[in-house]
């Protein structure tokens, strides 16, 4: 038998530790680093909780997933204390929570404390400190004893891919070399990380060396960045071959500890979840308590979001504890590319992602693998809301374009509809909204979904973000816009129009058909941006209309045009004839085509691997 580490006690010392201590322990009194004593000082006559997101054991799904079958704890520690050691449970009502045992500490020099939790399948472990004098903590860890033939030889290769965002790519670069291969846990020697530079302005040398990698790459968006990583990953010159690739965004941040608990996880994995995907939980950047998704699915009105609906704060134990549930059973689900970890197995057999550029590689990928899913309490990064940074290039073409792509070429998705969901609903916002740039945006979409795989074998990633994205909205800061007369007040409405405005808002089109001039108000109106509806009440029949993002920071003022309505309305009624004529045929070609745009082969010629080579090489 031989001690394998499954979590480390988290105290990070960081900014974000002391912005947001309930992520790692709750108390009254702060926790504060000591440097001379290499550990973290406990004030005196204080209960410290570390039943936490952090730093409390996910017991449950250790068992579930894993071969492990008994937990232990290691600490050194010095001072006077009394230690509690807790399990947790989801319970209909509230959280259960069972005093296991309680340890009494009373020593000037730092003592290790050991304990071995009873086997039970609670969904969380964890432990409080209550201090009697200071009291100083270091080194501490959750650990198994298992046979050494059940620990697999894993290499962990970490492939992030960026764009002109060297800041992120330093700092995390960085927190690689220090955190992750420094030290004293199992994964140190067996992790790579594999940056993929596609707007080759990295300089490489200070970041390569200690098994980091930097390639350069033509600027094919996410999911080309990711192909070549997954390529890479493959004939990486370590002395072990890669068995997982972490497939990670470039614009996140990141805890060290979130890529131990990874390796730790597939290293002691079972057989049932060997080919499993580990889905790491997205937080907010902007609040750093709060989860946004840990996993993700695309529902039937073709809206890819996350499988547990809702805001849940970690910072809040029931949360914490409730986030170990099972999840709510859904088609079509996903891990998203902030945070994946794929076995190369997988990899090998399934192919690499389509070249959709940027949107939904993520979605396809999963769903088409449809492997069973981890996710873990601890395992996370902190990314940019998306609601902060919508692209009406991203989302009405890309998103548009390449849900239909993902649908023909792998049969993902298949109960999901999304001509209407995506196309005609969205379409119908806009117009009636006077987006008309957006409304264009949809018509490409679905023109170059017509054009069939013969369309997305040409590399034009740049020159398609160029062209489409000029067609697109552009939101400037409101001081620079006239925006005297319009109520910014009131920006949202939960509001329905009453039965005969709804319908003539429906018939018209907000005004733009067969309306008698006397309906029509000079008056601007304001609104705030919604890309999933039309809030009539706030704009129903003006001419003008103020659009602002959610902080009413930034806007942009749209006039009714209807020239403009006539000619996108005329080319609306062309696309949806020609997709209804030509869907069947154009759908078979996709998926005829899907195989070689999944190849190496494939990827070899579309990424131009030869031209684009490391600089040593």
């Amino acid at each position: 038998m031989v001690e394998h580490k499954l979590a480390n006690v988290l105290l990070e010392h960081n900014e974000r530790f002391f912005q947001y201590p309930e992520l790692y322990y709750r108390s009254s009194n702060a926790i504060v680093e000591d440097k001379k004593e290499h550990a973290s000082l406990l004030l005196p006559n204080t209960t410290f909780d570390f039943s936490t997101y952090f730093n409390a054991l996910s017991n449950g799904k250790w068992r579930k997933y894993t071969v492990v079958d008994n937990v232990h704890f290691r600490l050194e520690i010095k001072g006077r204390a009394v230690v509690t050691f807790l399990s947790l449970r989801d319970q209909p009502v509230g959280v259960g929570m069972s005093r296991l045992d309680t340890v009494d500490v009373d020593c000037d020099e730092f003592q290790t404390l050991e304990y071995d939790f009873p086997n039970i399948e609670d969904d969380l472990l964890a432990f409080q400190i209550t201090t009697l004098a200071p009291t100083y903590v270091r080194n501490g860890y959750y650990y198994t004893c298992v046979d050494e033939s059940k620990v697999r030889d894993v290499h962990l290769a970490i492939a992030t891919t960026t764009f002109r965002k060297e800041e992120y790519i330093s700092n995390n670069v960085a927190l690689f070399k220090s955190e992750v291969l420094a030290g004293n846990d199992p994964c140190a020697g067996h992790v790579s990380m594999i940056v993929v530079d596609n707007g080759r302005t990295l300089d490489p040398k200070p970041l390569e060396g200690d098994d980091v990698w930097v390639f350069p790459n033509k600027n094919v968006g996410g999911s080309g960045g990711f192909a070549r990583g997954m390529i890479e990953a493959k004939r990486l010159p370590t002395d072990e071959p890669v068995t997982h690739v972490l497939i990670m965004d470039d614009d996140v941040s990141l805890s060290s500890e979130s890529v131990k608990r990874t390796f730790n996880l597939v290293s002691l994995i079972n057989d049932e979840y060997e080919e499993g995907f580990v889905a790491g939980a997205m937080f907010s950047l902007g609040d750093q308590r709060l989860q946004i998704e840990n996993l993700g699915y695309t529902n039937l009105a073709g809206r890819f979001g996350p499988v547990r609906i809702g805001r849940h704060y970690m910072n809040v134990q029931e949360e914490v504890v409730w986030n170990e549930r099972e999840l709510p059973v859904r088609n079509n689900v996903y891990a998203a590319f902030w945070y994946c970890c794929i076995p190369m197995t997988t990899i090998q057999r399934e192919g690499l992602p389509l070249p959709l550029f940027i949107r939904y590689d993520d979605a396809e990928y999963g769903q088409r693998c449809a492997p069973r899913f981890m996710t873990m309490n601890g395992i996370n990064v902190w990314h940019e809301d998306f609601d902060d940074r919508y692209s009406a290039y991203y989302e009405r073409y890309c998103g548009t374009r390449n849900a239909l792509i993902i649908q023909a070429a792998s049969g993902v998705c298949a109960n999901v509809d999304f001509f209407d969901a995506l196309f005609e609903k969205k379409f119908l916002i806009e117009i009636k909204g006077f987006n008309y740039g957006s409304c264009e945006l949809l018509l490409d979409a679905v023109e170059d979904f017509l054009k069939g795989p013969e369309f997305l074998q040409i590399e034009q990633c740049e020159k398609l973000l160029k062209e489409e994205s000029a067609k697109a909205e552009k939101l400037v800061p409101l001081e620079e816009l006239d925006v005297s007369g319009f109520n910014l007040e009131r920006l949202t409405t939960k509001e329905r129009m009453r039965t005969w405005p709804g319908r003539l808002d429906k018939w018209t089109h907000n005004g733009q058909r067969f309306t008698p001039k006397k309906l029509i108000s000079k008056k601007p109106a304001a609104m705030q941006f919604n890309a999933n509806a039309h809030p009539a009440p706030l704009i129903h029949f003006h001419d003008t209309v103020l659009v602002t993002n959610r902080l009413a920071t930034m806007g942009a003022i749209r006039h009714k045009d209807k020239k403009r309505y006539r000619e996108l309305m005329k080319r609306h009624a062309q696309v949806v004839k020609d997709y209804q004529k030509q869907r069947t045929e154009v759908e078979a070609r996709w998926r005829e085509a899907g195989p070689y745009l999944k190849s190496d082969e494939f990827w070899a010629t579309y990424l131009e691997l030869d031209k684009y080579a490391r600089e040593s090489e």
